[in-house]
């Protein structure tokens, strides 16, 4: 999945509760993802090979496009 910077992911397209979101980059090819929800939302700094949970989900880091996005696939 590739997250866009300014555009979230939304993990449950129906009601728009939780999602994954490109807040901003970093020096040293990072990038501040946050899984956004109504109770809060959770901010992560990842890099290449980076992974975390959200929403019960694994997902690793696989690009940073510095800027741009940041793409990541699921951990099975």
């Amino acid at each position: 999945m590739r997250l866009r910077r300014g555009m979230p992911h939304w993990l449950d397209n129906a009601t728009r509760e939780r999602g994954l979101a490109v807040m901003s980059f970093e020096d040293g090819g990072k990038a501040v993802v946050a899984q956004l929800s109504r109770d809060g939302n959770t901010a992560h700094t990842v890099a290449v090979g980076d992974s975390f949970e959200a929403d019960g989900v694994t997902w690793r880091v696989t690009e940073v496009a510095d800027g741009d996005s940041v793409t990541l696939e699921e951990v099975r």
